[in-house]
């Protein structure tokens, strides 16, 4: 016999109930059957079940009163994430890898910095607080060694390129696909901490550069992701921070080539990211490539522009889809395409932008006249200048990207600001264009724009590790520990989009679906000198979570399976 919590959903209102059950077997076949309905859950906890464990005691003379519940503890997350890396093939990846000197369970620290990155981001230091709440199969809080998972760490790092083919043969097989198009692009990431390793060591890789994040005032490093028309990362790479975007693309797709073997692939490059180098490098590698070019002062560009929208913008009076055409110029093939809704927004966006920027240069204008007229009056600070009202308005135009549109001068004593109104006709003849260049020549025009806008894919990528995975605050600051540190999010990442991309058409997000599985509880049941873990059941939605996963839902016999591995 046991108990049973059943659920029953009435005007959007779920109730749960407890039934005391039991299993039959019946021509081969169990079934439940119910022997008791004992009230609702709430009822029966508070109220019910001290009454009903005496009576059970006086039946099977056992005293069931003193039966105690310890260490509740989230348990069905942990389990979910852990079928689906057992069930996607990482731990064979994992296992196969030379342990080497290291005398404890390399594998099993891994997984749950991985998973711990996945449920509960926290530093390395912090997991062992998290293990307290959280039961993790084989790995109690006061067996998690901080210095076991640094060393876990190394000998990651160490097998960075057998363990990411690895994990990518899985997620191809996964798929049943050959490599078609790659997806490549880079971000950063910045340290709040000024703690470091003698900065003249070579193999320093902080630094200032571009941020992506507006820190240009705190060292970072550079991310570079490649990722499958899936959506799904396949590989990684860590530069210093001051490297530029263009000059990683080279060595990347050498390295692609080299550890995958592709050869008839497409990669989908973002703006400014592939230079003339780095196409005749990937054509070398006889690979295709698909790229955006910028809109302004690109010869080439104009070039289709003036050729090609005019009769795109009058088919558009008849069409309120996206259109496309090609043109072939200087042995290029380039694709344009217009969205007459999309220009519709970017006009508005640049006229209320435009209107906002108006109103601050009147009235940076305003109190410069006044302060050269001495008309400010005293204790209001220092009087403004026109250096510094240039400087003001320069900034304020250019953290929008309006400075291309004003012409903004020193002039004498005065400050000279106009609207470029040729750029302005220009900004309004390109609202909705995208141009491509692509050494495709088996792509339809519609099917080179679709790709490209895939490469926005690769942005959720980057938002999901820096946000819903905390890939900062970084608390390393020795090459090999970032890098791997960087490794454990991207593994993360891996499974989150391999949840995204199942739960795809549902009501859950991978987030959301790991959070209703940390409904599902493990406790100790302590009846005089006897101890039994046990767990909660499953609801409804939590199996649905599951099998739309394709992953049974965590039950006690995975608490003692998993424990082995």
């Amino acid at each position: 016999m046991y108990f049973r919590i059943s659920t029953k959903k009435q005007n959007g209102k779920v109730s749960r109930f407890v039934q005391l059950a039991r299993s039959i077997r019946e021509g081969g076949k169990i079934r439940t059957e119910i022997i008791a309905h004992l009230g609702p859950y709430e009822e029966f906890i508070e109220k019910e079940a001290p009454s009903f464990l005496r009576r059970l005691s006086r039946m099977t003379g056992q005293r069931l009163e003193e039966a105690v519940f310890e260490e509740g503890q989230d348990v069905g997350n942990v389990l979910l994430l852990l079928l689906l890396w057992e069930k996607v093939g990482m731990g064979e990846v994992f296992e196969a890898q030379p342990k080497g000197r290291v005398e404890f369970d390399v594998v099993k620290y891994i997984k749950c910095l991985v998973i711990n990155r996945l449920c509960d981001p926290t530093s390395k230091l912090g997991i062992g607080e998290w293990l307290k709440g959280t039961y993790f199969p084989g790995m109690a809080s006061e067996d998690f060694i901080y210095h076991h998972a640094l060393r876990s760490m190394d000998w990651l790092i160490e097998r960075k390129e057998e363990i990411e083919r690895g994990i990518a043969e899985r997620f191809l097989t996964l798929f049943d696909r050959k490599l078609q198009i790659l997806f490549y692009d880079v971000t950063s990431s910045y340290f709040t901490s000024d703690r470091s390793i003698d900065g003249e060591d070579p193999l320093e890789i902080r630094d200032h550069g571009y941020s992506r994040d507006r820190r240009s005032d705190c060292y970072q490093i550079t991310i570079g992701l490649v990722m499958t028309m899936e959506g799904l990362p396949l590989c990684h790479y860590v530069f210093p921070g001051n490297t530029q975007d263009r000059s990683t693309v080279c060595g990347v797709v050498e390295d692609v080539r080299r550890r995958f073997g592709v050869r008839d692939v497409v990669l989908v490059g973002d703006r400014g990211m592939l230079s003339a180098d780095n196409i005749d490098k990937i054509t070398e590698e006889e690979m295709r490539f698909i790229l955006s070019h910028p809109l302004r002062g690109d010869n080439a560009v104009c070039h289709v522009i003036e050729r090609r929208l005019p009769s795109l913008k009058r088919m558009a009076e008849h069409s309120d889809e996206e259109l496309y055409d090609e043109v072939v110029y200087e042995g290029r093939r380039f694709i344009i395409s217009y969205n007459k809704g999309r220009a519709r927004r970017d006009r508005d966006k640049r006229e209320r932008a435009i209107e906002k920027a108006q109103s601050f240069i009147e009235e940076r204008l305003r109190t410069l006249r006044r302060s050269m007229d001495g008309r400010m009056r005293r204790g209001r600070g220092r009087p403004l200048t026109s250096e510094g009202a240039y400087n003001a308005i320069h900034d304020y135009l250019r953290d929008r990207k309006l400075l291309r549109l004003f012409d903004l001068r020193l002039k004498g004593r005065g400050l000279l600001v106009n609207l470029d109104q040729k750029k302005l006709k220009w900004e309004e003849k390109i609202d909705g264009v995208l141009v491509l260049e692509t050494s495709d020549q088996g792509l339809s025009p519609s099917e080179v724009v679709r790709q490209y806008k895939n490469l926005q894919d690769l942005e959720r990528c980057f938002r999901t590790l820096k946000s819903s995975l905390e890939l900062r605050p970084m608390y390393h600051w020795t090459p090999d520990r970032i890098r791997a540190h960087v490794f454990i999010c991207v593994i993360a990442l891996q499974l989150a989009r391999l949840m995204r991309r199942r739960l795809s058409g549902s009501a859950w997000s991978w987030e959301k679906a790991i959070e209703r599985l940390r409904g599902i509880k493990t406790f100790i049941i302590k009846t005089g000198a006897t101890r039994r873990r046990g767990i909660t059941v499953a609801d409804k939605e939590q199996k649905a979570i599951c099998k739309q996963l394709g992953l049974p839902f965590p039950q006690y016999k995975h608490l003692s399976s998993l424990d082995q591995m």
